[in-house]
């Protein structure tokens, strides 16, 4: 019985992983995710010819870096996003919101 269980939590977690590796966002995933979240803040086509330079402009600056599990853009040698399960997490907003260094 005991073997058992421990077959199944390691086949749970290999499957885990799976999911991890498979569904990890891609280079062309972030350029597609910087390029809409750009564009969606503007709101005429000056704006628009404005947004899409801005985002070639971070993108040439950026590092990429494919982990195992996930993927790093690095900016100046910063973690600015972490893409994990394809999804994109924007580190700079939870640096901002960060209280454990705000004045009491």
């Amino acid at each position: 019985m005991n073997f058992f269980k421990t077959l199944i939590i390691l086949v749970l977690a290999l499957v885990l992983v799976a999911v991890g590796w498979f569904t990890r966002p891609t280079e062309s995933d972030f350029r597609g995710y910087v390029r809409h979240h750009m564009s969606t803040k503007a709101d005429n086509l000056f704006s628009q010819a404005t947004a899409d330079s801005n985002a070639d402009a971070l993108l040439n600056q950026c590092t990429i870096r494919d982990r195992i599990l996930w993927t790093e853009v690095a900016k100046d040698d910063q973690v600015i996003y972490i893409g994990a399960l394809s999804h994109w997490f924007d580190r700079t907003l939870i640096e901002r919101s960060d209280m454990s260094k705000a004045a009491y």
